[in-house]
């Protein structure tokens, strides 16, 4: 049995509600290839003592870009439906949708270590591990407008701007020049 929760607040005895992971998704409804933001958090009321992933998720339906991804542990206090937990970003990813309708962006699976309560007095520093996911999160994804679409459009939406620059004017045969 795990560990009692470290908060003086009161608590739920199941597992799944002191130790889960969330997706964070900064849109639930874009366009194609329009990139969605997905932070996986850890929260916790256990003494955690390992992390680490049981594989990579499937991202079908999706280009991934990752942005991040912890190599420590290193967690903050965040209060979450009115308990304290001890939060942690675990992995950030970018996702750019390359097909339309109702897309599924995967759970994040991982191994966690944590302390477990003592039996006898000789029973110290006993971890058990579980593993725990995220839950699936949806998303809509529509398809571009083809109103007022050219014929040369290629996927790319906005404005852009291009702007070029040399580092040296003059050079002497042999020198380098940053373009």
């Amino acid at each position: 049995q795990p560990a009692q929760p470290d908060e003086e607040q009161p608590v739920s005895a199941r597992l799944e509600d002191n130790l889960f992971i969330m997706a964070e998704i900064n849109k639930s409804t874009v366009y194609e290839n329009e990139p969605i933001k997905v932070d996986y958090k850890l929260f916790s009321r256990y003494d955690i003592l390992n992390l680490s992933f049981t594989g990579e998720p499937a991202f079908n339906g999706f280009w991934k870009e990752d942005i991040f991804t912890a190599n420590a542990i290193r967690f903050n206090r965040e209060i979450y439906q009115g308990v304290q937990y001890k939060t942690m970003l675990i992995r950030s990813v970018a996702l750019f949708p390359t097909t339309t309708g109702k897309l599924e962006i995967p759970a994040l699976e991982m191994l966690v270590d944590i302390r477990v309560q003592p039996t006898s007095f000789f029973d110290f520093n006993s971890t058990r591990r579980y593993t725990i996911s995220s839950k699936v999160r949806n998303i809509n994804v529509r398809e571009l407008p083809l109103n007022g679409r050219p014929e040369s459009f290629t996927g790319a939406v906005g404005s852009y701007t291009l702007v070029s620059n040399v580092s040296a004017a003059n050079l002497k045969v042999g020198d380098s020049f940053t373009y």
